[in-house]
């Protein structure tokens, strides 16, 4: 589930037959979901054991970006993207059962990538986007471990490069795409009790957005 709005700032600027448009582009968004997760719990003696339950997601993100129509070649219109954003999510790990703990992540973002529009007519707009995502700050703060006398982690997963990419249509004030993403984060470093850190791992968010545009 998601939202975007946009707010134009059009800058036109004439040479011979050729404009060339720029805007700023603020998009807020929410996401929820469920999944199924599949790996192994352990106790304090440090013996595991494979456990199956849901994992429970939600979160908001957001993100600013600055775009201009470069050029235009067979009816399409290229857009070159920067900007930054940040995602702000909570996993909830064993939702019904008696083995998990919640996980509060933030990553900020740096964004380059490129956007195509193509005249779709009646007011429409196709879009194809692309860009690579590059982090400069991770955070996961982990609660209600309930491990030998622990309850609460800091942690500072390492920055790794992700990408993400979009298709949709806009219609007059109104947006539907599909999108794929996918972010990684490296092995973070001890936490302050020196016993618990987070592993290689990787999140990837598939699915169809609507919004409109303010």
């Amino acid at each position: 589930m998601g939202g975007n709005c946009l707010r134009r700032m059009a800058i036109c600027s004439r040479a011979g037959s050729n404009w060339v448009h720029r805007f700023r582009t603020n998009r807020i968004e929410g996401f929820a979901g469920e999944v199924d997760y599949d790996g192994a719990v352990f106790n304090e003696e440090g013996d595991t054991r494979p456990y199956r339950s849901d994992t429970a997601y939600g979160g908001v993100g957001g993100e600013t970006l600055l775009s201009f129509a470069l050029f235009q070649s067979g009816g399409l219109t290229f857009y070159p993207e920067v900007g930054a954003g940040a995602q702000y999510w909570l996993r909830q790990l064993d939702v019904d059962g008696d083995a998990g703990y919640d996980e509060y992540w933030l990553t900020a973002y740096g964004v380059a990538g490129l956007r195509l529009e193509a005249d779709a007519g009646n007011g429409s707009t196709l879009f194809l986007r692309g860009a690579i995502l590059i982090p400069f700050y991770n955070d996961e703060e982990v609660e209600n471990i309930g491990f030998d006398g622990v309850g609460n982690v800091s942690l500072e997963p390492e920055t790794e490069i992700g990408y993400t990419a979009e298709a949709g249509i806009m219609m007059n004030s109104f947006t539907v795409s599909a999108f794929y993403e996918y972010l990684e984060f490296g092995e973070s470093d001890l936490d302050d009790t020196g016993r618990f850190f987070q592993p290689d791992s990787e999140t990837t968010r598939i699915g169809v957005k609507a919004g409109i545009k303010l």
